[in-house]
Protein backbone atom coordinates (compact mmCIF):
# COMPACT_ATOMS: atom_id res chain seq x y z
CA UNK A 1 0.00 0.00 0.00
CA UNK A 2 1.47 3.33 -1.06
CA UNK A 3 1.02 6.51 0.96
CA UNK A 4 0.24 9.72 -0.90
CA UNK A 5 2.24 12.71 0.33
CA UNK A 6 2.24 16.22 -1.12
CA UNK A 7 5.38 18.22 -0.48
CA UNK A 8 5.71 21.97 0.12
CA UNK A 9 6.20 22.56 -3.63
CA UNK A 10 2.84 20.94 -4.38
CA UNK A 11 4.36 17.80 -5.90
CA UNK A 12 2.57 14.56 -5.07
CA UNK A 13 4.63 11.54 -4.10
CA UNK A 14 3.43 7.98 -3.64
CA UNK A 15 5.75 6.48 -1.04
CA UNK A 16 6.19 2.84 -0.10
CA UNK A 17 6.08 3.07 3.72
CA UNK A 18 8.60 0.21 3.98
CA UNK A 19 11.27 2.61 2.72
CA UNK A 20 10.60 5.41 5.22
CA UNK A 21 13.37 5.30 7.79
CA UNK A 22 13.07 8.62 9.61
CA UNK A 23 10.51 11.34 10.22
CA UNK A 24 10.89 14.46 12.29
CA UNK A 25 9.45 17.93 12.57
CA UNK A 26 11.59 20.92 11.71
CA UNK A 27 10.39 24.51 11.50
CA UNK A 28 6.77 23.37 11.67
CA UNK A 29 7.10 20.93 8.76
CA UNK A 30 7.37 17.18 8.77
CA UNK A 31 10.45 15.82 7.07
CA UNK A 32 10.13 12.29 5.72
CA UNK A 33 13.37 10.51 4.87
CA UNK A 34 12.94 7.79 2.25
CA UNK A 35 15.62 5.26 1.28
CA UNK A 36 17.14 6.20 -2.07
CA UNK A 37 16.54 9.96 -1.73
CA UNK A 38 19.33 12.28 -0.66
CA UNK A 39 16.96 14.91 0.76
CA UNK A 40 13.78 14.49 2.82
CA UNK A 41 10.28 15.15 1.57
CA UNK A 42 9.04 18.26 3.35
CA UNK A 43 5.36 18.03 4.17
CA UNK A 44 3.13 20.81 5.57
CA UNK A 45 1.28 18.48 7.95
CA UNK A 46 1.86 17.66 11.62
CA UNK A 47 4.37 14.93 12.38
CA UNK A 48 1.82 12.87 14.32
CA UNK A 49 -0.63 12.90 11.40
CA UNK A 50 1.97 11.78 8.84
CA UNK A 51 3.49 9.14 11.13
CA UNK A 52 0.04 7.71 11.93
CA UNK A 53 -0.77 7.42 8.22
CA UNK A 54 2.54 5.69 7.46
CA UNK A 55 2.18 3.36 10.47
CA UNK A 56 -1.33 2.36 9.36
CA UNK A 57 -0.04 1.57 5.88
CA UNK A 58 2.76 -0.56 7.35
CA UNK A 59 0.29 -2.48 9.49
CA UNK A 60 -1.87 -3.09 6.41
CA UNK A 61 1.14 -4.42 4.54
CA UNK A 62 1.99 -6.70 7.46
CA UNK A 63 -1.61 -7.88 7.67
CA UNK A 64 -2.10 -6.81 11.27
CA UNK A 65 -4.15 -4.17 12.94
CA UNK A 66 -1.94 -4.00 16.05
CA UNK A 67 1.44 -5.33 16.98
CA UNK A 68 3.69 -5.52 19.98
CA UNK A 69 2.62 -4.12 23.34
CA UNK A 70 -0.61 -2.67 21.92
CA UNK A 71 -1.81 -6.15 20.92
CA UNK A 72 -1.03 -7.49 24.41
CA UNK A 73 -3.01 -4.70 26.06
CA UNK A 74 -5.96 -5.27 23.74
CA UNK A 75 -5.93 -9.03 24.42
CA UNK A 76 -5.87 -8.41 28.19
CA UNK A 77 -8.79 -5.98 27.91
CA UNK A 78 -10.79 -8.48 25.84
CA UNK A 79 -10.10 -11.24 28.37
CA UNK A 80 -11.18 -9.01 31.26
CA UNK A 81 -14.36 -8.04 29.42
CA UNK A 82 -15.14 -11.69 28.66
CA UNK A 83 -14.63 -12.61 32.33
CA UNK A 84 -16.93 -9.78 33.45
CA UNK A 85 -19.59 -10.83 30.95
CA UNK A 86 -19.37 -14.47 32.10
CA UNK A 87 -19.64 -13.48 35.77
CA UNK A 88 -22.62 -11.21 35.07
CA UNK A 89 -24.36 -13.95 33.09
CA UNK A 90 -23.71 -16.52 35.80
CA UNK A 91 -25.07 -14.19 38.50
CA UNK A 92 -28.15 -13.41 36.42
CA UNK A 93 -28.83 -17.08 35.65
CA UNK A 94 -28.22 -17.75 39.31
Amino acid sequence: MLVELTDIKGETWFVNPSYVYLMHEKKGRTQVWVTGHSVPLKIDRPLLEVSTEISAALQTIAGTSMTGPQAGVQQAQQAAQAATTAATTAAFMG
